[in-house]
């Protein structure tokens, strides 16, 4: 098609840092189609039920005062009313797929810091849900308030990895302390216990090319450290 069957939405900074956004919606786009523009997000949709599908997903991102990604979440739960997209309203669906990426300036391609997808879904299953489901479960691996946490000295190394990673913890942290390493849907896939300052965990190669968290916790559980975590191929 050409770009008018297109929607596009973009949002960035300006030269001084400022934000700023833009969108379009092609006239031959299925209807109805439409977007809005705030300061920092654009909202754009196609074959929706009508407007208050966008108003909604609007109302929703700005009333979530969380980080970005519970934002986006929120948006798309403004978007779960049964043939939101028209096409679904037999079903009793919003839209017959659902996901959600965030990424950060350091990302490899490919490898974004946040990455849920729910193709497809069983018949009468709601896909926001879904995704609701999967993203809860993720949002418990990290800190809920500042999307990565850092203690101050804490050192992990390296990252990306091809088999072993090496955490060394400064004095503030307080030993044992706890490694933990999820998927991208919470599932817990290694626990260990870091009984010294400088601690060596391997990362078994099955691992690879999948988009892992690692949390480290102090003596009484509370979080110093989460990231994600990259495991390459070992050579």
């Amino acid at each position: 098609g050409t770009y008018a069957n297109r929607q596009y939405g973009i949002a960035d900074f300006d030269d001084d840092g400022q934000p700023r956004t833009a969108a379009y919606t092609g006239a031959s786009t299925l209807a109805y189609a439409n977007h809005i523009t705030g300061p920092n997000y654009s909202i754009q949709g196609n074959i929706l039920l009508g407007p208050q599908i966008l108003d909604s997903m609007e109302a929703r991102f700005l009333a979530e005062e969380g980080p970005l990604a519970k934002k986006l979440m929120a948006a798309l739960q403004g978007a779960n009313v049964p043939g939101a997209d028209t096409r679904c309203m037999a079903q009793g669906t919003s839209s017959r797929s659902a996901f959600l990426r965030v990424a950060k300036p350091d990302d490899e391609p490919g490898n974004f810091w946040l990455e849920l997808n729910v193709v497809l879904t069983p018949a009468g299953v709601e896909p926001i849900d879904s995704l609701q489901t999967l993203f809860d479960e993720w949002y418990g691996t990290i800190n809920a308030d500042s999307e990565t946490v850092s203690e101050e000295g804490v050192k992990v190394f390296p990252n990306p990895s091809r088999g072993l990673l090496n955490i060394v913890l400064p004095p503030s942290v307080k030993l044992p302390a706890g490694a933990s390493i999820f998927d991208s849907k919470g599932s817990v896939l290694k626990t260990t216990t870091l009984q010294s300052r400088s601690n060596q965990l391997a990362l078994p190669e099955s691992w690879a090319n999948e988009v892992l968290f690692l949390k480290i916790s102090d003596e009484q559980g509370r979080v110093v450290y989460s990231e994600k975590l990259l495991v390459l191929p070992h050579d």
